[in-house]
């Protein structure tokens, strides 16, 4: 008797359009990282990861970017760092308003 095939996430017809929709989006993470940082005014933004973790990135001069764009030090505290695989990020997102919005006018 032959073993059961057991049919799994992969098995589905839109099986390749998922994984080439978490390829592309691995592939825009990068740039969008970079495009963040340059934006000019800077916006800070929250990097989600897969692990559900989630980074503030308050200023543009506390990360560094490796040159090839795969590894990624934030800076979170005044002597604490966080090494980041920049490819396990799944998402950017807006930071919540910080209290350096806008000033009432007297």
């Amino acid at each position: 008797m032959s073993p059961t095939p057991v049919q799994g996430e992969h098995d589905t017809p839109y099986a390749a359009e998922r994984i080439l929709s978490i390829s592309y989006n691995a592939a825009m993470i990068p740039d969008a990282i970079r495009s963040r940082l340059t934006a000019s005014p800077f916006k800070p933004f929250v990097l989600k990861m897969g692990s559900r973790d989630t980074y503030t990135v308050n200023h543009p001069e506390l990360v560094s970017v490796s040159p090839g764009g795969r590894r990624m030090i934030l800076w979170t505290g005044e002597e604490q760092s966080v090494d980041l695989d920049v490819l396990l990020v799944e998402s950017l997102g807006d930071a919540k308003n910080n209290g350096h919005g806008r000033r009432r006018s007297a």
